[in-house]
């Protein structure tokens, strides 16, 4: 499904097309694995002939083509990556204008962009821009957020796909895959180590939500309000101020108009291009 999502836009180039068969076609091969042969062997092989595998991936890509025409599905995809990409290009601009900032100037302006611009206040990224504003290029995660990094746009526009991942994982946990099933425990497969201790450094201790609406309310290991407060005093203040409930509903009146998502990524994109100067 993640794979899925992150390869939508890709299917309508050609150059892409041959990579997503063959990374499709290596996953039917795990969905179809012989265990016995592996248990034997350690080979990965699969039970059903190559032919049978190459059909399958040529369907599973045809669906894939045929969901790409559904403009609302288009159209949730680009609003929920949209939300942490905004994020991303945010703090990647605020680290490479101003390095040797104070993290709580860092902070702040990260936080006014929560509130002002992206209207939402993504707490896990935040955390994870403190760490990054702490640490640099050091934080493995954000090795490529330097001037003349080589693929520089597509790392950040990845790093951004890696958030919606893990945010996927938290929203699926409301799924309810059969009738008289009670909860759904999502998991990812991957090699990607810069990935996995994302997921291993911001693990989540309990989610509340909603069954009806499908909203959820994520409770992490780190507590959000210490960590951020302890930056300094205006960081403490500010954050009393975003809580607020006129403060809430300004945020919340905008989140009902998706559309400025698309607007604020091209103004993000272009501020990065001009701190980072490397065209996109």
């Amino acid at each position: 499904m993640m794979y899925k999502m992150e390869n939508y836009n890709n299917l309508t180039e050609m150059r892409h097309q041959e990579e997503i068969f063959s990374r499709i076609r290596a996953y039917e091969i795990l969905r179809n694995l012989d265990v016995e042969e592996y248990k034997a062997t350690g080979k990965i092989v699969a039970k059903i002939s190559n032919q049978e595998l190459s059909f399958k991936a040529q369907r599973f890509m045809a669906s894939m083509n045929h969901e790409l025409t559904n403009s609302a599905i288009k159209k949730t995809l680009a609003q929920d990556y949209n939300r942490l990409y905004v994020y991303i290009l945010k703090m990647c601009t605020i680290q490479m204008r101003g390095p040797n900032k104070s993290l709580e100037s860092k902070l702040i302006n990260l936080l006014e962009f929560s509130h002002y611009d992206a209207h939402f206040i993504g707490i896990r990224e935040i955390l994870l821009a403190k760490r990054f504003f702490e640490e640099g290029t050091q934080f493995s995660f954000f090795h490529k957020v330097r001037n003349n990094a080589k693929d520089f746009w597509s790392y950040v526009r990845g790093m951004a796909w890696d958030l919606r991942h893990q945010r996927f994982l938290e929203c699926a946990i409301t799924l309810k895959l059969e009738k008289d099933s009670y909860n759904f425990f999502p998991s990812i497969l991957t090699c990607d180590k810069k990935f996995i201790q994302i997921l291993d450094d911001y693990t989540i201790k309990a989610i509340v939500f909603n069954y009806k609406t499908k909203e959820i309310l994520p409770f992490y290991d780190t507590d959000f309000s210490f960590e951020i407060a302890k930056v300094g005093v205006k960081i403490k203040d500010l954050l009393t101020k975003l809580t607020y409930d006129d403060a809430v509903r300004q945020r919340q009146f905008y989140q009902n108009g998706p559309e400025y998502l698309s607007n604020l990524v091209l103004v993000l994109e272009n501020e990065l291009e001009e701190v980072s100067g490397i065209k996109r």
